[in-house]
């Protein structure tokens, strides 16, 4: 997605995600995930084999094309780290869809397998958790904030700081045209990262409470929230913003 604003990239080597990135960004999504909680409830279980990771990443490599078209999607390292987000409605082309990350994930769950009854109600559970938890806590305002629908490093690259410089270029993005950034996590970990960058839990929700197909602990979806600075424009000259 173009942005009519000029990024430093030496400041934190943060640079577009491009095209010719999608394949290793894939690669990237598919290893940082593989043991996210969340991601093995949606899973139902299901061995995360070699075969089905490549799947998983083909997949994501063919479509990933068409998102870092329409999202804002940032890389440090070619796609070893690599962060999407939605602008505000009114940013948005006429006529995108919503948190496209989040469809093509689900896309990718539901087609790597036939459901059974007791997958399918893992799938609907985390759909209806996630609609009612952010209709509860955002509201109306969801439509004029920034979405963080993925922030993944290669677990060969972590602890190197490449997710705090593009959760910081979000930041200051949003930070720019004065808006509230959010998003979803479920591990103590990202909770802890969150919060080093400025966003507060502002709800949560259980999946996997009472469900006997799952052997787990309940998994804690939190939503998370960072509001603006007061008269923020902290990127001076630089942050004449005009998403297209």
């Amino acid at each position: 997605m173009a942005l009519g604003l000029e990024i430093d990239e030496q400041l934190w080597s943060v640079t577009p995600l491009r095209v010719v990135h999608a394949a290793r960004a894939a690669k990237t999504y598919t290893d940082a995930f593989a043991d996210d909680p969340l991601f093995r409830y949606m899973r139902a279980d299901q061995e995360q084999t070699l075969f089905r990771r490549m799947i998983e990443r083909l997949f994501l490599t063919i479509a990933l094309p068409f998102f870092i078209y329409q999202q804002i999607c940032l890389t440090v390292m070619a796609g070893r780290s690599f962060i999407m987000m939605d602008p505000p409605k009114a940013a948005a082309r006429p006529g995108r869809p919503r948190r496209l990350f989040e469809q093509l994930i689900a896309l990718v769950m539901k087609g790597l397998r036939v459901l059974k009854t007791a997958e399918q109600k893992k799938v609907d559970e985390f759909d209806e958790k996630r609609k009612n938890l952010t209709t509860k806590t955002l509201g109306d305002r969801v439509d004029q904030m920034f979405y963080v629908g993925c922030l993944a490093t290669e677990p060969a690259s972590q602890g190197r700081g490449y997710g705090s410089a593009l959760m910081q270029a979000a930041i200051s993005l949003a930070d720019a045209t004065n808006q509230a950034l959010w998003l979803i996590t479920a591990t103590e970990e990202d909770v802890e990262f969150y919060n080093m960058h400025g966003l507060k839990t502002m709800g949560e929700t259980v999946l996997g409470e009472g469900n006997e197909t799952w052997h787990e602990v309940p998994v804690i979806i939190r939503l998370m929230v960072r509001e603006p600075p007061s008269g923020s424009m902290i990127w001076g000259e630089k942050a004449a913003i005009n998403l297209v």
